[in-house]
């Protein structure tokens, strides 16, 4: 939640908002630290069956074609957002999401039912059908943002390993000389040079060729980073034993923190959707 800007100035909002018109659209996720609130459809309707958004003056997109003939518009032309004062009728905030169990105050997400909520036709941002085009400039520079720190994280369960490695004994050895831990250790210093390189590549793509053509490099990164970061924290985990995932190791919430970020902003499968379906199309481009 933020303060509105312009003539909204000192009203808290929920941005980037498209809400439901009819009974109750219940928001399962709410990110208040960027200013984004994600509407999710009524349980049981179709995931394409986006809430519309109707405004007081009885504006409403996607608009009701008159002539049954006439063309609906592209698909990523239908989402609309719009800024709603967290104090207009029919905000409810119904409490905390938990993720893992945990409420992960402060900067958690929050369960929101928008029910009959109308705002004026002046808070649509942008204009008609572009709350994708707003959304998408903010997500290619937010997973770039996501898979730098991740790499900080994976960096930090590193050093965990070993701390923990090189301080513990059993057996009569350092715990580092056991089993298979040097290669773990190896593994993950390779695969962290590995992951910056590519999140350099897809931001060097970014600067290089705009947000739209970088998008393959981008998604590889998203696609990469987040699963690789959660095995080297979950090998940090084993070596630390029960300390791990206890509160006297960091290791549990980094874990959380990265399993989680494997959905937001996309999924591991659709990035590598992305990925695969432009090799598909060179591939039919060039015959190799």
């Amino acid at each position: 939640m933020v303060k509105g800007v312009g003539p909204l100035a000192g009203v808290k909002v929920i941005d980037f908002c498209a809400f439901h018109n009819g009974p109750a659209a219940t928001m399962r996720m709410a990110d208040s630290g960027a200013e984004v609130l994600m509407v999710e459809p009524l349980e049981g309707t179709p995931t394409r069956n986006v809430p519309s958004i109707t405004t007081e003056e009885g504006y409403a997109w996607p608009p009701p074609h008159a002539n049954p003939g006439k063309r609906s518009p592209p698909l990523h032309m239908t989402h609309p957002s719009a800024l709603v004062p967290m104090d207009a009728p029919g905000v409810h905030v119904l409490g905390p999401m938990r993720v893992f169990g945990h409420d992960h105050a402060p900067h958690g997400h929050m369960h929101i039912k928008l029910d009959n909520v109308r705002v004026p036709k002046e808070n649509i941002l942008w204009g008609e059908g572009r709350g994708f085009e707003i959304s998408q400039l903010r997500l290619g520079p937010g997973r770039i943002h996501h898979c730098m720190r991740s790499i900080g994280s994976a960096e930090k369960a590193l050093d965990l390993i070993l701390e923990r490695g090189m301080n513990r004994e059993a057996f009569g050895k350092q715990i580092i000389n056991l089993g298979k831990n040097m290669e773990t250790v190896s593994r993950a210093r390779i695969e962290i040079e590995a992951m910056r390189m590519i999140v350099l590549k897809a931001a060097k793509a970014m600067d290089v060729m705009g947000n739209k053509e970088a998008r393959i490099w981008v998604s590889m990164a998203k696609a990469m980073v987040p699963e690789k970061c959660c095995q080297i924290i979950d090998q940090a985990i084993q070596i630390h034993g029960a300390t791990g995932v206890s509160q006297w190791s960091p290791l549990s919430e980094m874990y959380m923190q990265q399993r989680t970020l494997r959905l937001a902003d996309g999924p591991d499968e659709v990035h590598h959707n992305v990925v695969a379906r432009n090799e598909v199309n060179r591939y039919n481009q060039t015959g190799a």
